[in-house]
């Protein structure tokens, strides 16, 4: 089973709509992927796909009154996910470090566990890089975003944990992005994908889907849907246009 951590170094970077467009994309692909809600301080994804009021969620499975497997609950995108509860109530006195324990119970069921993590160094950062194998930083083209980007990589290399590559969102292309080689000789990381600015996403967001199922065949379903195919190694005939 493999457990990808998507982070950030801060927010309103695209991670939650990252994780999962990503998952969906796998899931598409035949593969089976649970998305877990691991902002255990300002969960969202509740929010994002319109179920704010899952019977079982992470906040219960970290104060043992639950299992995971019985936090798992299917969208109806086909996506399975685990959510946080939103209630300001919830949040706090979490045992964060059973995190990994409780990820690995889904050992024999997935093929894939993608942890959406915190909005930048705080919260639940550090029990996600315990729980995960391999991350992926989502950042904006803009240098406070590339910032608050390379302090989370040193945090994670400092760990010994491997960064599989950057993920670039809101992308245009235009004079005031920074350009993608200038990103990667800055961070010091390969870029794996290039999410363009898109207005499917913020519909998407409206609809409650992840954009590659509510959009499928816009700019940035594509270039997910491409990304996800990379994560496999899946030969693809999408062509991205930057």
């Amino acid at each position: 089973m493999r457990v990808l951590g998507i982070l950030s170094g801060k927010g309103g970077v695209g991670k939650t709509t990252t994780a999962l467009s990503l998952g969906t994309a796998l899931n598409e692909y035949g593969r089976r992927v649970i998305v877990v809600d691991a902002n255990l301080l300002n969960p969202s994804m509740a929010v994002y796909l319109g179920q704010t009021h899952a019977p079982v969620t992470m906040h219960d499975v970290l104060r043992g009154e639950s299992s995971i497997r019985q936090a798992v609950l299917l969208h109806h995108s086909g996506l399975e996910v685990v959510l946080g509860k939103l209630h300001p109530a919830e949040i706090f006195n979490l045992p964060k470090e059973r995190l990994r324990d409780i990820i690995q119970d889904l050992r024999g069921m997935v093929e894939m566990v993608i942890l959406d993590g915190p909005n930048g160094l705080e919260g639940s950062f550090h029990a996600v890089l315990d729980a995960a194998d391999e991350m992926v930083l989502v950042t904006k083209p803009e240098l406070p975003s590339l910032a608050d980007t390379l302090r989370a990589k040193h945090l994670i290399e400092h760990r010994g944990k491997k960064i599989v590559g950057i993920i670039v969102t809101h992308y245009r292309g235009d004079f005031h992005d920074i350009k993608p080689e200038n990103i990667e000789a800055l961070l010091g990381s390969k870029i794996i994908a290039l999410i363009p600015y898109d207005h499917a996403i913020r519909e998407a967001l409206t609809l409650k889907y992840p954009v590659v199922f509510s959009h499928p065949n816009s700019p940035a379903g594509l270039a997910y849907k491409k990304l996800a195919a990379d994560f496999i190694g899946k030969q693809s005939k999408i062509v991205l246009q930057h």
